[in-house]
């Protein structure tokens, strides 16, 4: 089941998000997120303006998708940073591709224009999703993003909803 996230399952999200944090340079957070910041961003997450989607099964958070502000200027309103998070023992069981579904619904009912992702240069499974629903690849930022002793190209995909 697919549905929005309440506070219960923040311990889960920051499980799944600090797992790539320690463990892929496909996160390029370089330190855990503690309880107190998740906190803080799901409060800056309004349901009805910013949603936080989890997929549960039989009861436990396997894998979560977020709308976040693109920046603060208001000209960028209308636009979302789309973010996918699976645990590692759930991947490639099709999980993104229904969370990602639902965030662009999701997107689509809150009138969104468009969509933005960020996706480390070489992360191949995310670049085909977001391919696969319509992101086009806009440019690279080279050598951006400095983790695990490497420093990394970060993409921007984006995806217009003007329908």
């Amino acid at each position: 089941m697919i549905r929005l996230a309440k506070k219960e399952d923040l311990g889960a999200i920051n499980e799944i998000y600090n797992y790539e944090v320690a463990h892929s340079i496909y996160n390029v957070d370089t330190r855990p997120v503690t309880h107190e910041e998740r906190l803080l961003w799901y409060e800056n997450h309004p349901k009805n303006e910013l949603p936080i989607l989890v997929k549960e099964v039989k009861g436990e958070t396997i894998a979560w998708a977020s709308l976040s502000q693109w920046t603060t200027h208001g000209g960028y309103s209308k636009t979302a940073e789309v973010a996918i998070f699976v645990a590692r023992n759930v991947h490639r069981q099709g999980l993104g591709k229904e969370l990602l579904r639902n965030l662009i619904e999701k997107a689509e009912e809150l009138e969104y224009k468009s969509l933005v992702s960020r996706i480390v240069a070489g992360n191949t499974p995310s670049i085909k999703l977001h391919q696969l629903f319509g992101f086009k690849y806009v440019g690279v930022m080279r050598r951006i993003a400095h983790k695990l002793d490497q420093w990394v190209d970060v993409q921007i995909w984006q995806k217009d909803l003007f329908i």
